[in-house]
């Protein structure tokens, strides 16, 4: 807990229970403890759950048990968990993405399955290692505009995390820590979410949270030069539309993907807005999205001090 940032506020029957304020949500008084009993710790949290160290590294990280094995052995080198690490016990008790999601199926839209339970700050270390070293995008960064999201699966009971960005109707657009087992849903409810930037004369439009991440790590700036759309699902279109037009916008710049979908929208996009419409597609291929163009080590240059006809990218 020490090594995590959490000190205790209480300790208890000679040093054999330690009380912590929980780590899950805000509290006054502490309500998680941990108490060694019949020769093994066991992790409780008052009026919520608890288990063994696994379980509650799990839920922590918002990972599954062989994740949580990893991170204890990086944390404890040696051969302290190293036992538990047995192929057939893994298959016993896999609580893993696999359950959730298949690895050619992607829910991207509001599944009435999954029951939303909270949203806490991104402080999981397997959500922003996936982040940092899979998708290329510096842990203060994502910090700053996502969340870590727990959900409950109303068909096997089981809850887990992911991280997700907070949508403008109050909803969020959640993802899994996994390039494999490709999770994307919707909890709450589906929208567009809006971010403002430092100048409101132009503004950017991705498909999703990572790309508009992907194109500030890029920039090397942690707020964008001028207002964000991030659609989420290009189902999104007549959302994101209705919103631009009660805009004064000058100029709009889109990044979508390189597909049949993101060509097909971009087109859509030209038709109704015209010359202010500014694709920026072409600048980021052969890679289908701007994460994408990241991960290849490509990067945008941003040239101009403002927003406007000046806007210029190159990749190098």
């Amino acid at each position: 807990m020490s090594r995590l940032g959490y000190e205790p506020t209480a300790i208890k029957r000679n040093g054999r229970e330690y009380w912590y304020k929980s780590p899950f949500r805000k509290e006054h008084d502490a309500s998680f403890h941990t108490s060694y009993i019949d020769g093994k710790w066991i992790w409780n949290d008052f009026g919520d759950s608890g288990g063994t160290v696994i379980d509650f590294v799990m839920r922590h990280e918002g990972c599954n048990q062989r994740e949580a094995l990893r991170f204890l052995s990086d944390m404890y080198p040696g051969s302290l968990f190293e036992y538990q690490k047995r192929e057939e016990y893994i298959r016993q008790r896999n609580f893993s993405f696999q359950q959730q999601a298949s690895k050619t199926s992607i829910n991207s839209e509001i599944d009435n399955q999954l029951q939303y339970i909270e949203d806490l700050p991104l402080t999981s270390g397997t959500l922003l290692s996936y982040l940092r070293n899979d998708r290329k995008i510096n842990p203060g960064l994502a910090q700053k505009y996502l969340r870590l999201v727990r959900y409950k699966n109303l068909k096997n009971g089981k809850t887990y995390y992911g991280f997700g960005m907070k949508n403008r109707a109050g909803g969020f657009e959640v993802r899994a820590a996994s390039d494999e087992y490709s999770f994307k849903s919707a909890l709450i409810t589906r929208d567009i979410s809006i971010i403002s930037g430092k100048n409101a004369t132009s503004i950017f439009v991705f498909e999703g949270m990572t790309d508009f991440l992907s194109l500030l790590q890029m920039m090397n700036i942690s707020i964008p030069p001028c207002d964000v759309i991030i659609m989420h699902s290009v189902n999104s279109y007549k959302k994101c539309l209705d919103y631009i037009h009660t805009q004064n916008y000058q100029h709009i710049h889109t990044f979508l993907d390189n597909d049949d979908s993101g060509t097909k929208f971009t087109k859509r996009f030209k038709n109704d807005f015209e010359c202010k419409l500014i694709s920026h597609s072409s600048k980021f291929a052969p890679y289908k999205d701007v994460n994408e163009a990241l991960k290849a080590g490509e990067y945008i240059r941003f040239f101009s001090d403002e927003v406007d006809n000046s806007l210029e990218y190159i990749f190098a």
